[in-house]
């Protein structure tokens, strides 16, 4: 793995806060077959209306030493804790705001949340789980599965003919 120096480091965090990535129009134009001008519109559109909602750029976690992916799956003791909705949606807000988890979902079925993080091996992970998820507090249950090959990791979304929008 190259090393990066701290300037470097604090681009590649700008670049995947969002907005600072911009679309480069003329090849959208030169694809699409249509001025630069209607491409630019088009998507000041789509951002104003809330369909695209920032630009970023995706690093490669290999190379940042950040490779194996952790599904994690929390239940929550409901008795000791969590009486209501706003508490859950609380719950949720705080795993949230762990910048070493990426992804935290709300489930049904046997678990209460789904959490996804990178960490760079176990030691990494179980730091994470022990300093910053469980002192949250209210867990009754951690579960941890390591992904140690992704086939398929992007957050495309295929559209096709007349999509329906919301």
């Amino acid at each position: 793995m190259k090393k990066i120096n701290e300037k470097e480091r604090q681009l590649l965090n700008l670049l995947q806060q969002g907005d600072m990535c911009v679309p480069r129009t003329t090849r959208l134009a030169h694809k699409l077959q249509i001025p630069t001008t209607t491409v630019h519109s088009k998507l000041k559109k789509l951002e104003k209306e809330g369909i695209i909602k920032s630009y970023t750029a995706e690093l490669d976690t290999k190379k940042l030493a950040k490779s194996p992916v952790i599904f994690a799956v929390i239940k929550v003791n409901y008795e000791k804790v969590y009486h209501n909705k706003e508490a859950m949606e609380d719950f949720g807000s705080r795993l949230a705001k762990i910048p070493d988890i990426l992804e935290v979902h709300s489930c049904s079925g046997d678990w209460d949340y789904l959490i996804k993080i990178k960490a760079k091996d176990a030691g990494e992970y179980a730091y994470i789980a022990q300093k910053k998820i469980l002192p949250i507090g209210g867990i009754q249950k951690l579960e941890s599965y390591v992904s140690y090959i992704t086939y398929k990791d992007t957050s495309n979304i295929k559209l096709s003919g007349n999509q329906p929008t919301r």
